[in-house]
This record gives structure tokens, C-alpha cells and sequence, in this order.
């Protein structure tokens, strides 16, 4: 996939409507925030760093200067809901302190392999893993406070420390002005048959628990998500579980069933430009139509073609898949990509018009060349870089 340039700010800028975010006008002080965003997901930790430019004239605000993840010993992904102990949690302790207490080191050991200066802020973002632990009582509100003040006496050095949970619609809100910085000027490029004249380029981003749709002024995010406890090897399945088609049958039936229900209680299907990231470019990529232009509609026939192949574990897409995972890594590749690729073909065929036009993408490149992701943090990042800037100028 060609790797498509950082937008200017003032589309950014433009995307008010959509976001409760905005910048500071004029901005003096201070010249950069740095800030490490933890995107604490429903299967994954991710650390990425970014830099700020509190310069309006600078073609590139905001760079991406690096990225890590946090795993276990036996290097599985590591989601911050293992802090609640049980089965596959990989931690210890037998109190949510004394396993965040242990999360905190991995943390830390993980940024010491990173070269860069102590940030002027770590956001914690809590996502779909711990909403849905919230809201089927397997977390509390007592629970993300004691990760919280773990967090702040843990990382003193840095000025502002914050764990939030993070509502679906504020995350969909910030992946979509991601999407709109990173690619709201390769429009044309990306949708050359397009039907529609400028405008914002809409969202459409995948994770475990969720999916996000942003789109004219308006942020979705809808719980779909795909960890039934019968495939779920970090819940006791065989890892060839989901072969059994009994047992796939009754995961894209319940699957199906929870996306029909919320189609039904819309008014209108969703139409228009979108980027898919996140699972859905992943989805797609082994499915191979990402990297390019295609209609909602012949992204579901290539996917209804590829998924019987790739989870028969046969043909040239399986095998590139395969071969391009990490060989010590149990992250169960083809199980994920298949229940992803089901869930991206019946919201395309339930949720989207046929002749809504789409570009699977992970990254782009800013104008220093750096690879910049499209991930919610953009977004929080620059609220961040806001509020400090405005907590500075208060000092001064």
C-alpha cells in the first residue's frame, strides 16, 4: 500500500463540528508538548509517542515518533483488564494494585527500550476491553481509580499522568479527525471515482469490543465485539476451536444477531467516503483488498471469497498471511482475521450502502517522513497539547 502524506492542521482545524477539540489561538508557549499515549485496548497495550508543535504555520503539528506494545513473558498481548486476575492474566498479585503494580513495571521497562525524554504527559486511555468490563460488573468505578492512582505514584516525574475511560463516541470522534489529518488531502487519490466534492472523509475503524463509525458531524460506536468464550483461548478454548463449524455457526449467528438488532433502529445506512482502520485494514489486508479504492459492495463479495479459504488454511492469501507473522508469537492470526473479516462483511451488508466507497489503510507519513498511525491518540494528543498550552499560559 502506498503510504499517503500528513494533511495540514487546518483541516484539522476544520473538523470542529465533529469534536469537541479545538487549538488554541494564538499560541506562544510552549513551543512543543510531548506526550505518551497508552491505548489500553480490549486485546493489546500500545505505547506510542508523539510530539506536538504549538506552530500553526508548521506543515506537521503532530509526529509520531515512536511506538512499543506491552506483552507477556511468553510474549501474548497483554490488555490493562489482565489487572483483574483470573485464568491467562500472566500477573501475580492477588489485588487489582498489586497486579497494576505489576503492569506498571512492564510499562516502564517497555519505555526504557525507547529513546526519548520524560513526556510532558501519559494519557491512559481505557477503550472497549474495559468498557464492556464496566458495564458487565467485571470492573468497577473503584477499580479504574485504584489503576489511576497507581499510575500517578508510579510516574511522578511527569507532569500530567491521566487514566481515563474513554467513551465509544469520543473514540470514534478522535480516530475521525485522525483520519481527516492524516489523509483529508489525498481525497482525490484515494476516492478518484468519488461522488463527493470535499467535505470530511468519514471513519470506519474496528477494534475487539467495538467499531467506530465517524461521519458528518456525527461519532458511533457500536459493541460488537468478537471474544466468544467458546473460541477464546485466553478463556480455556482449544486454539482449533473455532474450526468446529458448530461452534463458528453459533459465533456469526450471535454476531449477526447483535448487528441486525442495531441496523434495524437506524433510520438510514451509512453512505459516503470512509478509510477502514484498525481491524478492519487488518481484515482486509489478508483479505487483500486493502491499499486501494473499493465500493462497500465488492468488499463483501472479495471477503465472502477469501474467508472460507483463509479459515480452511489453504491459498496464496493464507500463506502470505503466515508468512508474515512472527514465529515466537501466540497471537492466533488466522482465528482473528477470519472473525474480523465476517464481522466487516455483515456490517458492510447490514449498516452500509452497497456503493459507499472505502480505502483500508493503517498509516501515513508527515511531512518530516515519519510513519504516523491512525489511532484515537492522535485526537486525544491534541487535546492534550491543548490543555497544556492553556495551562501554561496561565501560569505566565
Amino acid at each position: 500500500m502506498h503510504r499517503l502524506r500528513l494533511y495540514s492542521i487546518l483541516n484539522l482545524l476544520s473538523l470542529r463540528a465533529a469534536s469537541s477539540l479545538s487549538l488554541p489561538m494564538p499560541i506562544l508557549s510552549p513551543a512543543t508538548t510531548s506526550g505518551v499515549l497508552v491505548d489500553a485496548g480490549s486485546g493489546h497495550t500500545s505505547i506510542t509517542y508523539y510530539n506536538f508543535r504549538h506552530d500553526r504555520g508548521h506543515c506537521t503539528p503532530i509526529t509520531q515518533t515512536a511506538k512499543t506494545w506491552l506483552t507477556h513473558a511468553d510474549a501474548g498481548n497483554l490488555p490493562i483488564t489482565d489487572v483483574m486476575g483470573g485464568d491467562g492474566s500472566g500477573f501475580s498479585g492477588t489485588s487489582v494494585s498489586e497486579r497494576t503494580g505489576e503492569l506498571i513495571l512492564l510499562l516502564k521497562a517497555a519505555m526504557d527500550k525507547v529513546d526519548a525524554t520524560s513526556p510532558d504527559v501519559l494519557l491512559v486511555g481505557c477503550t472497549g476491553g474495559v468498557r464492556s468490563a464496566l458495564a458487565d460488573g467485571r470492573m468497577c468505578d473503584a477499580d479504574i481509580e485504584t489503576i489511576r492512582a497507581a499510575f500517578q505514584a508510579s510516574f511522578q516525574e511527569v507532569p500530567q499522568v491521566k487514566v481515563e475511560v474513554v467513551p465509544g463516541e469520543q473514540e470514534a470522534a478522535w480516530e475521525t479527525e485522525a483520519v481527516n489529518a492524516i489523509w483529508g488531502g489525498e481525497a482525490a487519490q484515494m476516492f478518484p471515482e468519488g461522488h463527493l466534492k470535499g467535505g470530511a472523509i468519514g471513519l470506519f475503524s474496528g477494534g475487539g469490543k467495538s467499531m467506530q463509525v465517524g461521519v458528518a458531524g456525527a461519532a458511533h460506536s457500536f459493541p460488537f465485539g468478537v471474544f466468544p468464550k467458546e473460541l477464546e483461548e485466553r478463556q480455556g478454548a482449544h486454539p482449533d476451536a473455532w474450526l468446529d463449524d458448530e461452534k463458528w455457526g453459533r459465533f456469526t449467528a450471535e454476531l449477526r444477531g447483535r448487528i441486525e438488532k442495531v441496523a434495524e433502529a437506524r433510520e438510514a445506512k451509512f453512505k459516503g467516503r470512509f478509510v477502514g482502520t484498525a481491524m478492519n485494514h487488518r481484515a482486509a489486508k489478508h483479505c487483500g483488498i486493502a491499499g486501494r479504492p473499493i465500493t462497500a459492495g465488492e468488499t463483501r463479495v472479495a471477503l465472502a471469497s477469501a474467508l472460507p479459504l483463509v479459515r480452511g488454511g489453504s491459498g496464496v492469501l493464507f500463506d502470505a498471511m503466515m508468512a508474515g507473522r512472527n514465529p515466537k508469537s501466540k497471537y492466533p492470526m488466522a482465528r482473528i482475521v477470519c472473525m474480523h473479516a465476517f464481522r466487516l462483511m455483515t456490517v458492510l451488508e447490514l449498516m452500509f450502502e452497497d456503493d459507499t466507497e472505502l480505502f483500508f489503510a493503517m498509516d501515513g507519513v508527515d511531512g518530516g517522513g515519519g510513519k504516523i498511525e491512525c489511532e484515537w491518540t492522535v485526537g486525544a494528543m491534541v487535546r492534550e497539547a491543548e490543555e497544556r498550552s492553556a495551562r501554561v499560559a496561565q501560569e505566565e
